[in-house]
């Protein structure tokens, strides 16, 4: 069973929520999740202690991986357990935690017991172990992984071919969208200009309507005047006809220009008076 923690700066806390059962042999593992502060930390050690106690357990290495594996014998009885990390390096750094409490409850067995954990030094010495056994497994093995290899190799330049393909693909695309793009453009440009031009248009026809309706204006002043420079005319003669009249005393005086042509002057029963010119 694996008891999952997470340490971030100097603070430890569990992320997994299991029962813990004493005198367990080669069953429990410890997880550990480290923030950013600790990647320089080489080595990381846990130091346990059971709550009432003064003697702490050895302490337990956490590996290359930030686990404390079963081989290890991590195991606890009954009662509050807690426990803190430190980590260190050959520079000088130092970094510790605060404790966490551990509840472990009674298993019922009588008879069993806790396994003494191995000291640090032995715990260093089994993870070397661990490396040395990997590594002479790897070396075994080269002969076997050559054929893997050349495999690998083939299949990372066809993946390189298939990445080119894919490029030269993208770029046809984006220069097409740059020809549609450009096409739609010089559309937008020549609706633009087409509705200008009608804009234009329909000024000037405005303009020549306006003119239009001056000119009109221009021909009704024209007859208007026409109109009444007849009537003037007209009067003018008659004046030049008839001349004027004038009233002195009880005397109505007319002078006539035209006198030459006057053949008859009366007055008619009406009281009236008619001058006849010509015939």
């Amino acid at each position: 069973m694996v008891l999952k923690y997470r340490v971030l700066k100097q603070i430890i806390s569990s992320v997994s929520s299991v029962t813990i059962v004493a005198n367990s042999n080669e069953y429990l593992e410890m997880e550990f999740e480290f923030s950013p502060e600790w990647a320089t930390a080489t080595g990381k050690v846990a130091t346990f202690k059971k709550v009432g106690e003064t003697d702490p357990l050895p302490s337990f290495v956490i590996n290359p991986e930030n686990k404390i594996t079963a081989e290890q014998h991590l195991s606890f009885t009954e009662g509050e357990w807690e426990f803190d990390v430190e980590g260190t390096n050959s520079g000088g750094l130092r970094i510790t935690t605060t404790p966490i409490t551990l509840t472990v409850y009674n298993s019922g067995n009588s008879i069993g017991g806790v396994d003494v954990p191995l000291t640090i030094g032995e715990q260093i010495l089994s993870i070397a172990q661990e490396a040395k056994t990997i590594a002479d497994d790897a070396s075994a093995n080269v002969s076997s992984v050559e054929p893997i290899m050349v495999a690998t190799e083939e299949a990372r330049d066809i993946a390189i071919t298939a990445k080119d393909d894919a490029v030269t693909a993208k770029t046809a695309s984006e220069t097409a969208q740059g020809f549609a793009e450009a096409a739609q453009s010089g559309a937008v440009n020549a609706k633009v200009d087409a509705i200008n031009a009608k804009d234009e248009a329909v000024i000037q026809a405005n303009i020549a309507i306006g003119k239009a309706a001056e000119a009109s204006d221009s021909l009704i002043d024209t007859v208007a005047a026409k109109e009444i420079a007849v009537s003037s005319a007209l009067e003018a003669q008659s004046y030049a006809k008839f001349g004027t009249f004038s009233l002195v005393g009880n005397m109505l005086v007319a002078t006539i220009e035209a006198a030459s042509d006057i053949t008859d002057i009366k007055i008619n029963e009406e009281g009236e008076l008619v001058i006849t010119i010509g015939d």
